[in-house]
């Protein structure tokens, strides 16, 4: 009689079975990027099923050395997990970003019964924001064929629609998959996980996940991947292949063509800012750009970190405290504006010292 397969530490792999003698359910929750507590552990305690909690110990590995041991492999995790599930366990995914990737490569080697998976990764880019560490062997880096392959997994996405890398990555999902349901939320970027769990929306949708009910994004505005209009996708396929290849002057020239026919865009309007500044383009046309966003659409606060970035990059301070004031009116905890704004402080210090006579300095 061979041995159990022995478990990883329980910071990294957490079982929790349900109190109860009746048959339940598994829920297994993947952390995201960098997580060094479980991702979901406090929304999920009283959920009516067997709780799996798993991180990447590495932190940035996207799961592909598994959480054994720094040598280890995607595989190994997958042999972890079919060891813990009891015999016609119905299983559950879920997981947002890095963790969504998983829950969806998981998900579907194991064949589990649903997939919930937030803003995840679809294709795995060095090059691209939210993607593994230089040092991760990159084992599975695209979901697109195990995607379009599946049948036996119902797999359900959701993605903000104020993040073009995020829309690339939608663009990279096979269309009109029966087994495959996209919702794109307006207004929201990529902490859309933190967003839907205001009103406790999120777990009123883990409770639908699994009732394997239809998953009711109530009161929010949301639209199906199909009804996102074509151009939005089609320009951040284009335009994202070419900015992080560094062809900037071509992603400018994608960027122009679109807003001259979507003239509304205010998502597009920042990009136009950002391939704008890498192509050289005069500050007071990229400030304009940016300007145009925020005007576009004032309470999202990635457009107003963008344009402080900028005018920080440009040395322009006062320019970048405003833009910083009115982000922190939006949002309060917008970690990296603050530590933008902690280099916007070391910056004047500096410069006004460079100003003092020397004996002063």
């Amino acid at each position: 009689m061979s041995s159990p397969t022995p478990l990883p530490p329980a910071d990294v792999f957490l079982l929790q079975r349900a109190d109860t003698t009746e048959p339940v359910p598994l829920l297994i929750c993947f952390s995201s990027v960098a997580a060094t507590t479980f991702t979901f552990y406090r929304l999920t305690q009283d959920m009516p099923c067997d709780r799996l909690y798993i991180r990447d110990p590495r932190l940035k590995a996207w799961y592909q050395h598994g959480v054994v041991s720094p040598e280890g492999h995607l595989d190994d995790l997958l042999a972890l997990i079919a060891s813990v599930r009891r015999e016609n366990q119905p299983v559950y995914c879920l997981g947002s970003s890095m963790g969504g990737y998983a829950a969806i490569y998981f998900g579907l080697k194991l064949k589990v019964s649903r997939v919930f998976a937030l803003i995840p990764q679809i294709t795995l880019w060095r090059r691209l924001p939210r993607s593994p560490e230089c040092a991760a062997h990159l084992v599975v880096p695209t979901l697109e064929k195990m995607l379009a392959e599946s049948y036996d997994t119902e797999v359900n996405i959701a993605f903000g629609e104020n993040d073009m890398v995020d829309l690339y990555q939608m663009s990279l999902l096979p269309r009109h998959h029966p087994r495959l349901v996209c919702r794109s939320f307006e207004g929201e970027g990529h902490p859309l996980a933190a967003s839907l769990n205001k009103n406790s929306l999120l777990k009123s949708l883990l409770h639908d996940l699994l009732s394997n009910r239809p998953l009711h994004f109530a009161g929010r505005k949301s639209r199906l991947l199909e009804d996102l209009p074509a151009y939005q996708i089609d320009t951040a396929h284009r335009v994202i292949l070419l900015y992080y290849r560094r062809q900037y002057a071509e992603a400018l020239a994608v960027m122009r063509e679109c807003l001259e026919i979507h003239p509304d865009w205010a998502l597009g309007y920042m990009w136009l800012a950002k391939t704008e500044e890498k192509s050289g383009v005069d500050a007071a046309l990229v400030r304009t750009s940016m300007d145009k966003a925020i005007t576009l659409e004032p309470d999202f606060p990635d457009y107003h970190f963008e344009a402080a970035r900028m005018a920080f990059d440009r040395r322009e301070y006062i320019e970048a405290r405003r833009h910083l004031e009115n982000l922190f009116k939006l949002s309060t905890d917008y970690k990296i504006g603050h530590q933008l704004l902690t280099s916007i402080e070391k910056a004047e210090r500096l410069a006004a010292k460079a100003l003092l006579p020397h004996d002063q300095a």
